[in-house]
């Protein structure tokens, strides 16, 4: 699968919206506007969710094994996780296995329940991130021009929606243009580290448009001509904020926010550098968590790649216990910082573990394909399909609780739920109407 490349800071932009009657909101759930903080860690490449979150699958299914859970959990956790606790100069965070009963899984989320399933990749990051397999309007788009505390615009003294790599989730244009969200791919050095950003993302735009002009005006030029253009105005009117050192994590060690300093975050959560079938979260999610401490209503991190079709025997293991450091060090981390409306910063926040689709054909005898591996593929589909989702956080009140069932062989036994379904949940959560976007709607059992 081929990587995409970025720009190390490209911003705001939107999607065509679909003309829509207007509704008064209304609390789909019991949690409708409980969360002012959204956090999705996107496994970009097809996650094998189930080997982790749902470990009861056979061996064809999790080659990999279970562990014990923390008490007061329902889902089994898998082997891959690990065990080891976190020992930093903050003292030792407990290992994702001592806090899983913080934790809600659910087991079947599925693109197209009852339908055929989704094995394209670009298909199912367009279905993750917007709702429809041909979606233009992102996650994170909707929540910047909907979300009710924006709705009198952005200030520039905080920071707005936020993606960390490229992704579906940032997606928008025509009346969205405005409201897209701040994109970052690099949070290895200073946003502003040479105090040309507006230059820089001028360039990149000027590049994008000799290639248009060169190769013919084609609608996928203009939208990125478009996400391109936006970068310069909303670099330069978001400069003053990306210059604050809590954002410069390797250059500003000591600077320092609710207790931690840039070096304590990147020690709780990893610094090791990112690779194409080793990807590290830490820095990224370091950079996460100081965006939300600087007002971000929401941020997506997407790290590929996650597909394993050889050596995941060897390379599973690695990044998934890398994966959930980041939830035991956001545990941690979440629930000592003071949040501005009280609290702690962990009351008011929902982290979520999503990817575009689990995976499938593993031999009975080995749990890999030839390769040591696994695949997307339409044959004994249900592996692949019912992607296992993780989330925590204060408002989520079924922590610990697996919301359905499968069998072995990863058929359900229960619930089956859309993404769509997943997406108007993080919509409720944030006191945003779904029903105009969606016709799924959110998911209560996630707050008995």
């Amino acid at each position: 699968m081929k990587r995409r490349s970025f720009l190390g800071l490209s911003a705001l932009s939107f999607a065509a919206p679909t003309l829509l009657l207007p509704r008064i909101a209304r609390a789909a759930t019991p949690a409708f506007g409980a969360a002012r903080h959204l956090l999705i860690l996107y496994a970009e490449g097809g996650l094998r969710s189930h080997s982790t979150f749902n470990a009861v699958g056979s061996l064809a299914h999790n080659p990999f094994g279970t562990q014990p859970a923390a008490p007061g959990t329902e889902w089994t956790l898998g082997a891959a996780c690990g065990s080891a606790d976190i020992h930093t100069a903050q003292g030792i965070i407990p290992a994702f296995a001592k806090i899983t009963q913080h934790v809600a899984v659910i087991p079947c989320v599925d693109h197209t329940p009852g339908g055929i399933a989704v094995v394209d990749h670009q298909e199912g990051r367009l279905r993750m991130g917007t709702g429809a397999p041909e979606g233009q309007i992102g996650l994170l788009s909707l929540i910047g021009r909907h979300l009710p505390a924006l709705s009198g615009g952005w200030p520039t003294d905080r920071a707005p929606p936020v993606e960390i790599g490229r992704s579906s989730f940032g997606l928008g244009s025509g009346d969205y243009q405005r409201v897209r969200p701040l994109a970052v791919s690099d949070a290895r050095s200073p946003l502003l580290a040479s105090g040309a950003i507006a230059s820089s993302a001028g360039l990149s735009a000027r590049q994008v448009l000799d290639a248009t002009f060169s190769q013919g005006v084609s609608g996928a030029y203009r939208a990125r001509v478009d996400a391109f253009s936006s970068a310069k105005d909303q670099g330069s009117k978001f400069a003053s904020l990306l210059s604050d050192p809590l954002l410069a994590l390797g250059a500003a060690p000591e600077a320092a926010a609710g207790g931690f300093q840039n070096r304590d975050l990147l020690e709780i959560f990893g610094q090791e550098p990112s690779g194409r079938t080793d990807p590290r979260w830490g820095v990224e999610t370091a950079m996460a968590l100081r965006f939300l401490q600087l007002g971000s209503p929401a941020v997506v991190i997407t790290k590929g790649n996650f597909d394993f079709h050889d050596r995941e025997r060897q390379l599973y293991g690695p990044v998934t216990a890398d994966l959930v450091r980041q939830l035991a060090g956001l545990r941690f981390v979440l629930g000592k910082l003071d949040h501005p409306a009280g609290g702690r910063y962990w009351d008011h926040t929902v982290v979520a573990v999503l990817s575009e689709f689990s995976r499938n054909n593993g031999d009975p005898r080995t749990g890999f394909n030839s390769g040591d591996g696994s695949d997307h593929v339409l044959s004994q589909p249900e592996a692949l399909r019912n992607q296992a989702i993780a989330l925590m956080g204060g408002p989520i009140t079924a922590r610990g609780r697996l919301l359905g069932a499968t069998d072995a062989a990863m058929k359900p036994l229960g619930p089956v739920y859309s993404s769509r379904s997943l997406l108007a949940t993080f919509l409720d959560l944030l006191g945003i109407d779904p029903a105009p976007f969606w016709s799924d709607p959110p998911i209560r059992e996630l707050f008995p």
